[in-house]
């Protein structure tokens, strides 16, 4: 910080390096610094013709903070944001791209894919005319995300790996490392394990050497549920332990790491230690209120570990009530073949959905 010191504070370059300082606090887990940076930054008169610098550099603190789980704080820099920024035309397509990628992770944490989707691709447009190759690759690869969440694996399967090619292509490390990591995923919910697990173990490899605990958590989380679906309970509960234990840093995430370690106990008759840890991630969950992903993993399998502990009325509330917000959640899914596809093809949306007719004879979304 030594050199954002001797800049003009209020400056464009000033405010450039704030941003750069924002992303290094975030990546090491400091959301304190983020905010402190913020406030530094919103405390300071721009200079004129730094409007842009300012709105990058507060949106990639909105950013990090949703991810961190400090959602009132970050919708106090979108609201903020969006005053810097008006109707957008004179805004330079830059700073457009960052506006539409925190609008969309915002989405994606309320859990409203359908408008995720659509910030998305505006905000790979706007990349897409900055000449900003690097981050179009990046909003590639969380798009496929999407559309794995949407339950379109095949889609999201072609368009990572497209976007792996390009970041290979392009010498972009960091990104080969995100595209690895969502492409082991989306690979493993097609039943492809062996390549699942060994490109979900490059990203933990690539994301440790980057001191990005945030993202090295989620991999392992990612790496036991591929251990789970190989049938191998025990490491699932070692990668799971270990994801928890980074997560720290990043509380919305912590919450599925919870939710898969709970399943792997569960899977290894562990029945009692599994209640515990899903009664953690729910509890968890309702304290958030909302998180950045595995909403629906983490209230079923509570519902599971419930059942299995025999408290059967229990059980049912959480399964309906995890239905009921399934439905409403799809309801924000414009397009009717995804919606389908979202409640019929993602593994935990189905098994919720079968299970609240089961328990309680709730009426089928089919």
């Amino acid at each position: 910080m030594e050199a954002v010191a001797e800049l003009p504070a209020g400056s464009a370059p000033w405010l450039r390096a704030h941003g750069q300082a924002v992303i290094a606090a975030a990546k090491r887990g400091d959301l304190d610094r983020v905010e402190a940076q913020v406030q530094q930054v919103t405390c300071t008169l721009p200079e004129f013709g730094a409007r842009n610098a300012e709105i990058v550099c507060l949106s990639w603190a909105a950013n990090y903070l949703i991810f961190g789980g400090r959602l009132r704080a970050a919708d106090d820099l979108i609201l903020m944001i969006g005053d810097l920024a008006g109707d957008l035309s004179d805004v330079d397509a830059q700073a457009v791209a960052l506006i539409r990628q925190v609008q969309a992770i915002r989405a994606s944490a309320r859990g409203d894919l359908g408008t995720c989707l659509d910030c998305f691709q505006a905000a790979l447009a706007a990349f897409d005319q900055a000449g900003d190759l690097r981050n179009a690759c990046a909003i590639r690869s969380n798009m496929a995300y999407v559309y794995a969440e949407l339950g379109d694996f095949q889609r999201a399967e072609s368009a990572l790996r497209s976007a792996l090619a390009a970041a290979e292509r392009m010498g972009l490390h960091d990104v080969t490392a995100q595209v690895q990591h969502n492409l082991g995923r989306v690979l493993s919910l097609l039943g492809q394990l062996g390549e699942a697990r060994i490109l979900e173990q490059k990203a933990v490899e690539s994301f440790g050497r980057q001191g990005d605990p945030r993202l090295e958590g989620v991999a392992h989380t990612y790496l036991a549920e591929i251990e789970l679906a190989a049938g191998q309970p025990a490491q699932a509960e070692q990668e799971a332990r270990t994801a928890v234990a980074l997560l720290k840093v990043a509380p919305s995430l912590r919450v599925a790491a919870t939710a898969v370690l709970a399943r792997a106990l569960l899977a290894s008759g562990q029945a009692g230690k599994a209640l515990d840890s899903a009664q953690d991630a729910f509890r968890d969950l309702a304290t958030l209120g909302e998180i950045e992903e595995g909403e629906a993993m983490v209230r079923l399998v509570y519902a599971e570990c419930l059942a299995e502990a025999g408290a059967l009325p229990e059980a049912r509330a959480v399964i309906v009530a995890a239905r009921e917000r399934l439905m409403t959640r799809a309801t924000c899914i414009a397009e009717e073949t995804w919606r389908l596809r979202f409640l019929r093809d993602v593994p935990s949306n189905a098994r919720t959905l079968a299970l609240a007719v089961q328990w309680s004879g709730a009426a089928s979304a089919a």
